[in-house]
Protein backbone atom coordinates (compact mmCIF):
# COMPACT_ATOMS: atom_id res chain seq x y z
CA UNK A 1 0.00 0.00 0.00
CA UNK A 2 2.10 3.25 -0.72
CA UNK A 3 -1.14 5.79 -1.99
CA UNK A 4 -0.27 8.00 1.01
CA UNK A 5 -4.22 8.71 1.08
CA UNK A 6 -4.98 5.21 1.70
CA UNK A 7 -2.14 4.73 4.28
CA UNK A 8 -3.54 8.25 6.19
CA UNK A 9 -7.10 7.10 6.04
CA UNK A 10 -5.76 3.30 7.49
CA UNK A 11 -3.52 4.69 10.09
CA UNK A 12 -5.51 7.86 10.92
CA UNK A 13 -8.95 8.65 9.68
CA UNK A 14 -10.32 5.70 10.10
CA UNK A 15 -9.73 5.46 14.22
CA UNK A 16 -10.91 9.48 13.94
CA UNK A 17 -14.70 8.41 12.45
CA UNK A 18 -14.42 5.72 15.12
CA UNK A 19 -13.66 7.84 17.90
CA UNK A 20 -16.94 10.33 16.80
CA UNK A 21 -19.06 7.25 16.29
CA UNK A 22 -18.01 6.15 19.93
CA UNK A 23 -18.62 9.72 21.32
CA UNK A 24 -15.31 10.59 22.11
CA UNK A 25 -14.21 12.92 19.67
CA UNK A 26 -11.61 14.48 21.43
CA UNK A 27 -9.80 11.52 22.38
CA UNK A 28 -8.11 12.48 18.84
CA UNK A 29 -5.36 14.84 20.80
CA UNK A 30 -4.62 12.37 22.86
CA UNK A 31 -4.01 9.72 20.35
CA UNK A 32 -1.94 12.31 18.32
CA UNK A 33 0.14 14.93 20.86
CA UNK A 34 1.13 11.70 23.24
CA UNK A 35 2.48 9.78 20.75
CA UNK A 36 4.99 12.62 19.01
CA UNK A 37 7.82 14.69 20.04
CA UNK A 38 5.61 17.24 19.37
CA UNK A 39 4.24 16.51 22.86
CA UNK A 40 6.03 17.81 25.74
CA UNK A 41 5.20 14.35 27.45
CA UNK A 42 7.11 12.54 25.18
CA UNK A 43 10.79 11.36 25.22
CA UNK A 44 12.75 8.32 24.03
CA UNK A 45 13.44 5.28 26.31
CA UNK A 46 16.46 5.48 24.68
CA UNK A 47 18.91 7.83 23.52
CA UNK A 48 19.26 7.92 19.59
CA UNK A 49 23.28 6.59 20.08
CA UNK A 50 21.81 3.59 21.91
CA UNK A 51 18.91 2.87 19.42
CA UNK A 52 21.79 2.44 16.90
CA UNK A 53 23.94 0.15 18.74
CA UNK A 54 21.52 -1.89 19.94
CA UNK A 55 20.29 -2.37 16.27
CA UNK A 56 23.99 -3.22 15.31
CA UNK A 57 24.38 -5.92 17.98
CA UNK A 58 21.67 -7.59 17.09
CA UNK A 59 21.98 -7.79 13.81
CA UNK A 60 25.08 -9.74 14.21
CA UNK A 61 23.34 -11.85 16.59
CA UNK A 62 20.24 -12.29 14.33
CA UNK A 63 22.89 -14.04 11.69
CA UNK A 64 23.39 -17.16 14.65
CA UNK A 65 19.76 -17.45 14.39
CA UNK A 66 18.47 -20.76 14.37
CA UNK A 67 16.75 -21.09 11.43
CA UNK A 68 14.40 -23.67 12.26
CA UNK A 69 12.89 -21.80 15.46
CA UNK A 70 10.06 -19.88 14.51
CA UNK A 71 10.02 -16.36 15.80
CA UNK A 72 7.62 -14.02 17.55
CA UNK A 73 8.04 -10.07 17.79
CA UNK A 74 6.45 -9.26 20.74
CA UNK A 75 5.23 -5.67 20.54
CA UNK A 76 3.14 -5.92 23.38
CA UNK A 77 4.61 -4.93 26.77
CA UNK A 78 6.30 -8.19 27.50
CA UNK A 79 6.71 -7.16 31.36
CA UNK A 80 2.51 -6.45 31.75
CA UNK A 81 2.29 -10.23 30.03
CA UNK A 82 5.42 -11.84 31.46
CA UNK A 83 3.92 -15.03 32.16
CA UNK A 84 3.00 -15.26 28.65
CA UNK A 85 6.09 -14.12 27.59
CA UNK A 86 8.05 -16.68 29.67
CA UNK A 87 6.21 -19.56 28.12
CA UNK A 88 6.95 -19.02 24.87
CA UNK A 89 10.93 -18.15 25.55
CA UNK A 90 11.06 -21.99 26.00
CA UNK A 91 10.26 -22.52 22.25
CA UNK A 92 10.22 -19.39 20.15
CA UNK A 93 13.01 -16.87 19.33
CA UNK A 94 11.71 -13.35 20.70
CA UNK A 95 11.64 -9.87 19.72
CA UNK A 96 11.30 -6.79 21.82
CA UNK A 97 10.50 -3.30 21.22
CA UNK A 98 12.16 -2.27 24.81
CA UNK A 99 14.92 -4.60 27.15
CA UNK A 100 13.62 -2.41 30.03
CA UNK A 101 10.60 -3.94 29.79
CA UNK A 102 11.72 -7.48 29.46
CA UNK A 103 11.53 -9.97 32.79
CA UNK A 104 15.11 -10.58 33.83
CA UNK A 105 15.05 -14.00 33.55
CA UNK A 106 14.55 -13.80 30.02
CA UNK A 107 16.62 -10.18 29.27
CA UNK A 108 20.03 -11.68 27.63
CA UNK A 109 19.04 -14.95 26.60
CA UNK A 110 20.08 -16.12 23.75
CA UNK A 111 17.14 -16.83 21.71
CA UNK A 112 16.04 -13.05 22.77
CA UNK A 113 16.39 -9.88 20.69
CA UNK A 114 15.79 -6.15 20.47
CA UNK A 115 14.79 -4.38 17.39
CA UNK A 116 12.92 -0.96 18.88
CA UNK A 117 10.27 0.74 17.07
CA UNK A 118 10.76 3.72 18.92
CA UNK A 119 11.54 6.65 16.09
CA UNK A 120 9.27 4.87 13.37
CA UNK A 121 6.63 5.09 15.87
CA UNK A 122 7.78 8.67 16.80
CA UNK A 123 8.39 9.53 13.28
CA UNK A 124 4.65 8.26 12.05
CA UNK A 125 3.23 10.64 14.19
CA UNK A 126 4.84 13.52 13.99
CA UNK A 127 4.72 13.51 10.29
CA UNK A 128 0.69 13.38 10.33
CA UNK A 129 0.89 16.35 12.74
CA UNK A 130 3.27 18.23 10.92
CA UNK A 131 2.16 17.60 7.39
CA UNK A 132 5.09 16.09 5.79
CA UNK A 133 3.64 12.40 4.11
CA UNK A 134 7.18 11.63 2.81
CA UNK A 135 8.42 10.83 7.45
CA UNK A 136 4.71 8.87 7.09
CA UNK A 137 6.03 6.78 3.78
CA UNK A 138 9.69 6.62 5.62
CA UNK A 139 8.38 5.56 8.55
CA UNK A 140 6.58 2.86 7.05
CA UNK A 141 8.97 1.44 5.07
CA UNK A 142 11.44 1.34 8.20
CA UNK A 143 8.96 -0.97 9.95
CA UNK A 144 9.02 -3.27 6.73
CA UNK A 145 12.75 -3.17 6.75
CA UNK A 146 12.66 -4.12 10.53
CA UNK A 147 10.01 -7.11 9.91
CA UNK A 148 11.72 -8.19 6.73
CA UNK A 149 15.55 -8.69 8.39
CA UNK A 150 14.32 -10.29 11.59
CA UNK A 151 11.45 -12.30 9.70
CA UNK A 152 9.06 -13.09 12.66
CA UNK A 153 6.40 -15.89 11.84
CA UNK A 154 4.08 -13.85 14.25
CA UNK A 155 3.19 -10.03 15.57
CA UNK A 156 1.42 -10.04 19.18
CA UNK A 157 0.23 -6.69 20.03
CA UNK A 158 -2.54 -5.39 22.47
CA UNK A 159 -4.25 -2.65 20.99
CA UNK A 160 -5.18 -1.84 16.96
CA UNK A 161 -5.93 1.76 17.61
CA UNK A 162 -2.19 3.43 17.93
CA UNK A 163 -0.65 4.76 14.97
CA UNK A 164 2.43 2.47 14.99
CA UNK A 165 0.19 -0.53 15.86
CA UNK A 166 -1.99 -0.24 13.13
CA UNK A 167 1.35 0.59 10.35
CA UNK A 168 2.58 -2.80 12.20
CA UNK A 169 -0.63 -4.37 11.59
CA UNK A 170 -0.83 -3.17 7.57
CA UNK A 171 2.98 -3.99 6.88
CA UNK A 172 2.74 -7.80 8.05
CA UNK A 173 -0.62 -8.18 5.70
CA UNK A 174 1.74 -7.27 3.00
CA UNK A 175 4.43 -9.65 4.32
CA UNK A 176 2.26 -12.21 4.91
CA UNK A 177 2.84 -12.17 8.37
CA UNK A 178 0.21 -13.61 10.72
CA UNK A 179 -0.88 -10.98 13.72
CA UNK A 180 -2.64 -11.66 17.37
CA UNK A 181 -3.72 -8.71 19.21
CA UNK A 182 -4.61 -9.69 23.13
CA UNK A 183 -7.57 -7.96 24.82
CA UNK A 184 -5.92 -5.32 26.90
CA UNK A 185 -8.74 -3.97 29.29
CA UNK A 186 -12.34 -4.69 30.47
CA UNK A 187 -14.85 -3.64 27.28
CA UNK A 188 -18.39 -2.84 27.76
CA UNK A 189 -21.37 -4.47 26.40
CA UNK A 190 -22.37 -0.69 24.96
CA UNK A 191 -18.97 -0.13 23.54
CA UNK A 192 -18.06 0.34 19.97
CA UNK A 193 -15.32 -1.53 18.77
CA UNK A 194 -13.21 -0.35 15.98
CA UNK A 195 -14.29 -1.90 12.79
CA UNK A 196 -11.71 -2.53 9.81
CA UNK A 197 -8.73 -4.21 8.97
CA UNK A 198 -7.44 -5.70 12.06
CA UNK A 199 -5.28 -8.43 13.46
CA UNK A 200 -5.69 -12.06 11.89
CA UNK A 201 -6.66 -12.88 15.99
CA UNK A 202 -7.98 -11.45 18.68
CA UNK A 203 -7.19 -13.33 22.43
CA UNK A 204 -10.06 -12.38 24.29
CA UNK A 205 -10.51 -12.79 28.22
CA UNK A 206 -13.87 -14.86 28.37
CA UNK A 207 -17.22 -15.98 26.50
CA UNK A 208 -18.87 -12.25 27.00
CA UNK A 209 -15.93 -10.27 25.36
CA UNK A 210 -15.69 -12.58 22.40
CA UNK A 211 -19.46 -12.38 21.87
CA UNK A 212 -19.13 -8.60 22.13
CA UNK A 213 -17.22 -8.76 18.58
CA UNK A 214 -19.57 -11.29 17.08
CA UNK A 215 -22.70 -8.96 18.21
CA UNK A 216 -20.73 -6.08 16.34
CA UNK A 217 -20.03 -7.86 13.34
CA UNK A 218 -16.25 -6.85 13.82
CA UNK A 219 -15.09 -10.87 13.32
CA UNK A 220 -15.80 -14.24 12.85
CA UNK A 221 -16.21 -16.47 14.72
CA UNK A 222 -12.88 -18.34 14.24
CA UNK A 223 -10.75 -15.63 14.94
CA UNK A 224 -11.54 -15.07 18.24
CA UNK A 225 -9.95 -16.82 20.42
CA UNK A 226 -10.12 -17.38 24.78
CA UNK A 227 -7.42 -16.80 26.26
CA UNK A 228 -8.73 -16.02 29.63
CA UNK A 229 -7.15 -13.54 32.34
CA UNK A 230 -3.51 -12.76 30.61
CA UNK A 231 -1.66 -11.48 33.95
CA UNK A 232 -0.05 -13.26 36.30
CA UNK A 233 -1.81 -13.57 39.94
CA UNK A 234 -0.71 -13.42 42.94
CA UNK A 235 -2.19 -13.54 46.37
CA UNK A 236 -0.68 -11.34 48.80
CA UNK A 237 -3.39 -10.12 51.45
CA UNK A 238 -1.56 -10.88 54.50
CA UNK A 239 -1.70 -7.48 56.62
CA UNK A 240 1.75 -7.06 58.89
CA UNK A 241 0.95 -6.34 62.56
CA UNK A 242 -0.11 -2.62 63.23
CA UNK A 243 -0.08 -1.60 59.56
CA UNK A 244 -3.26 0.50 58.62
CA UNK A 245 -5.38 -0.99 55.69
CA UNK A 246 -4.95 1.15 52.59
CA UNK A 247 -7.84 2.47 50.43
CA UNK A 248 -6.88 3.28 46.86
CA UNK A 249 -8.67 5.73 44.80
CA UNK A 250 -8.25 4.66 41.09
CA UNK A 251 -9.37 7.74 39.45
CA UNK A 252 -10.65 7.78 35.83
CA UNK A 253 -11.41 11.54 34.42
CA UNK A 254 -13.55 10.73 31.48
CA UNK A 255 -13.15 13.74 30.28
CA UNK A 256 -13.48 13.24 26.72
CA UNK A 257 -17.23 12.75 27.47
CA UNK A 258 -18.14 15.36 29.48
CA UNK A 259 -15.28 17.31 30.98
CA UNK A 260 -17.80 18.06 34.09
CA UNK A 261 -17.22 14.63 34.89
CA UNK A 262 -13.91 15.85 36.52
CA UNK A 263 -15.68 17.58 39.13
CA UNK A 264 -17.20 14.20 40.05
CA UNK A 265 -14.05 12.71 40.25
CA UNK A 266 -12.38 15.08 42.43
CA UNK A 267 -15.81 15.00 44.91
CA UNK A 268 -15.44 11.59 44.87
CA UNK A 269 -11.25 11.57 46.20
CA UNK A 270 -12.41 14.27 49.14
CA UNK A 271 -15.00 12.13 50.17
CA UNK A 272 -13.35 9.42 49.78
CA UNK A 273 -9.99 10.59 51.82
CA UNK A 274 -12.26 12.34 54.59
CA UNK A 275 -14.22 8.99 54.79
CA UNK A 276 -10.39 7.25 55.05
CA UNK A 277 -9.24 9.44 57.45
CA UNK A 278 -12.62 8.62 59.82
CA UNK A 279 -11.81 4.87 59.57
CA UNK A 280 -8.76 5.04 60.10
CA UNK A 281 -7.40 3.80 56.99
CA UNK A 282 -4.57 5.35 54.60
CA UNK A 283 -6.25 6.46 51.56
CA UNK A 284 -3.96 7.28 48.13
CA UNK A 285 -5.21 8.23 45.35
CA UNK A 286 -4.23 7.06 42.02
CA UNK A 287 -4.47 9.00 38.35
CA UNK A 288 -4.30 7.51 34.89
CA UNK A 289 -0.92 7.51 33.60
CA UNK A 290 -1.89 9.35 30.62
CA UNK A 291 -3.57 12.22 32.47
CA UNK A 292 -4.33 15.28 30.87
CA UNK A 293 -3.21 18.99 32.28
CA UNK A 294 -6.37 19.79 32.65
CA UNK A 295 -6.86 16.49 35.20
CA UNK A 296 -4.34 17.78 36.68
CA UNK A 297 -4.96 20.82 37.40
CA UNK A 298 -8.35 19.90 38.95
CA UNK A 299 -7.33 17.36 40.83
CA UNK A 300 -4.09 17.95 42.54
CA UNK A 301 -4.38 20.84 44.33
CA UNK A 302 -6.99 19.49 46.68
CA UNK A 303 -5.48 15.67 46.55
CA UNK A 304 -1.75 14.41 46.74
CA UNK A 305 -2.11 12.04 44.42
CA UNK A 306 0.51 8.85 43.82
CA UNK A 307 3.25 9.96 40.97
CA UNK A 308 2.00 8.89 38.24
CA UNK A 309 4.70 6.71 37.20
CA UNK A 310 3.50 4.34 39.64
CA UNK A 311 2.79 0.60 38.39
CA UNK A 312 -0.45 -0.58 38.74
CA UNK A 313 1.82 -3.63 39.76
CA UNK A 314 2.79 -1.55 42.29
CA UNK A 315 -0.42 0.13 43.69
CA UNK A 316 -2.06 -3.62 43.78
CA UNK A 317 0.64 -5.07 45.80
CA UNK A 318 0.49 -2.08 47.85
CA UNK A 319 -3.04 -1.32 48.63
CA UNK A 320 -6.13 -3.68 50.37
CA UNK A 321 -9.26 -1.90 49.16
CA UNK A 322 -9.30 -0.23 45.66
CA UNK A 323 -12.36 1.91 44.84
CA UNK A 324 -13.04 3.10 40.84
CA UNK A 325 -15.88 3.80 38.43
CA UNK A 326 -14.86 0.54 35.65
CA UNK A 327 -10.99 0.40 35.72
CA UNK A 328 -9.80 -2.96 34.67
CA UNK A 329 -7.38 -2.15 37.45
CA UNK A 330 -10.45 -3.47 39.38
CA UNK A 331 -10.23 -6.82 37.60
CA UNK A 332 -6.77 -7.38 38.33
CA UNK A 333 -7.00 -6.65 42.21
CA UNK A 334 -9.78 -8.77 42.34
CA UNK A 335 -7.91 -11.67 40.86
CA UNK A 336 -4.90 -10.47 43.38
CA UNK A 337 -7.73 -11.41 46.58
CA UNK A 338 -7.56 -7.65 47.02
CA UNK A 339 -11.43 -5.92 48.30
CA UNK A 340 -13.03 -4.26 45.67
CA UNK A 341 -16.18 -1.83 44.75
CA UNK A 342 -17.33 -0.18 41.72
CA UNK A 343 -18.13 3.54 42.14
CA UNK A 344 -20.96 4.08 39.50
CA UNK A 345 -21.75 7.18 40.18
CA UNK A 346 -20.63 9.07 36.27
CA UNK A 347 -23.13 9.62 33.86
CA UNK A 348 -20.96 7.41 31.48
CA UNK A 349 -21.89 3.95 29.94
CA UNK A 350 -20.86 1.10 32.18
CA UNK A 351 -21.25 -2.51 32.75
CA UNK A 352 -22.51 -3.31 36.08
CA UNK A 353 -19.60 -5.15 37.71
CA UNK A 354 -21.94 -6.78 40.68
CA UNK A 355 -24.20 -8.01 37.70
CA UNK A 356 -21.07 -9.68 36.23
CA UNK A 357 -19.48 -10.99 39.25
CA UNK A 358 -16.44 -8.88 39.70
CA UNK A 359 -16.92 -6.92 42.81
CA UNK A 360 -19.52 -4.95 44.51
CA UNK A 361 -21.41 -2.24 42.93
CA UNK A 362 -22.44 1.43 44.46
CA UNK A 363 -24.07 4.10 42.40
CA UNK A 364 -23.69 6.90 44.92
CA UNK A 365 -21.25 7.93 47.84
CA UNK A 366 -23.97 7.12 50.66
CA UNK A 367 -24.37 3.45 50.04
CA UNK A 368 -20.17 3.38 49.72
CA UNK A 369 -20.04 5.27 52.93
CA UNK A 370 -22.61 2.64 54.64
CA UNK A 371 -20.93 -0.41 53.31
CA UNK A 372 -17.82 0.36 54.27
CA UNK A 373 -18.47 1.46 57.86
CA UNK A 374 -19.94 -1.65 58.50
CA UNK A 375 -16.80 -3.30 56.87
CA UNK A 376 -14.37 -1.76 59.07
CA UNK A 377 -16.09 -2.74 62.25
CA UNK A 378 -15.09 -6.23 60.88
CA UNK A 379 -11.45 -7.83 62.15
CA UNK A 380 -8.49 -6.45 59.66
CA UNK A 381 -7.43 -9.72 58.43
CA UNK A 382 -11.32 -10.97 57.75
CA UNK A 383 -11.65 -7.68 55.58
CA UNK A 384 -9.18 -8.71 53.37
CA UNK A 385 -9.99 -12.62 53.25
CA UNK A 386 -13.35 -12.03 51.96
CA UNK A 387 -12.08 -10.80 48.30
CA UNK A 388 -13.93 -10.87 45.10
CA UNK A 389 -14.71 -14.28 42.85
CA UNK A 390 -14.43 -13.49 39.24
CA UNK A 391 -17.40 -15.15 37.51
CA UNK A 392 -15.91 -17.86 34.89
CA UNK A 393 -18.35 -16.92 32.09
CA UNK A 394 -17.04 -13.14 31.78
CA UNK A 395 -13.33 -13.81 32.61
CA UNK A 396 -12.12 -17.47 32.08
CA UNK A 397 -9.26 -19.04 34.36
CA UNK A 398 -7.10 -21.67 33.27
CA UNK A 399 -5.31 -24.10 35.75
CA UNK A 400 -2.71 -24.13 33.42
CA UNK A 401 -2.27 -20.47 33.46
CA UNK A 402 -1.98 -17.24 30.63
CA UNK A 403 1.46 -18.76 29.29
CA UNK A 404 0.80 -22.25 28.53
CA UNK A 405 -2.83 -21.43 27.66
CA UNK A 406 -1.23 -18.92 24.59
CA UNK A 407 0.79 -21.37 23.85
CA UNK A 408 -1.80 -24.14 23.45
CA UNK A 409 -3.63 -21.70 21.50
CA UNK A 410 -0.36 -20.97 18.83
CA UNK A 411 -0.52 -25.07 18.18
CA UNK A 412 -4.43 -25.22 18.04
CA UNK A 413 -4.01 -22.43 15.50
CA UNK A 414 -1.07 -23.87 13.74
CA UNK A 415 -2.42 -27.24 13.51
CA UNK A 416 -5.06 -25.69 11.33
CA UNK A 417 -2.67 -24.42 9.33
CA UNK A 418 -3.67 -20.73 10.06
CA UNK A 419 -0.02 -19.69 10.74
Amino acid sequence: MKDINLIKKYIFYDVFEYFIDSGVENEKDRYLHQRGLISHTFSYPFSKFFLYFLDLIYKIKLKNNKANKQSIYFYADPLIYSEIVFELSKKYNLFFNNPLRVDKRLRFKNNTYYFPLVKQATDLTNGFLTNKDNEILKSIDQIKNTLQKIKPNLIVLNDNTYPINRAIIQVAKELGIHTIEIQHAVYSNEMKILPGLGTDFVYVWGEYFKKIYKDQRIRDDNSIKILGYPFKTNFSNELLPNKKLTLYYLAQGFQYQDIKNLDRLLENALYLKNLSNTLNVTFKCKLHPNSPKVLLDKVLPHIECNPLDQTMENAINDGDIFISFNSTALIQAAFQGKECFQLMNLPVESDNFEELGICKTFLDLNELNVHLTNLFKLDKNKILSEGNSIDDKYIKTFKCGPGMRFTNLLEEIESNKSL
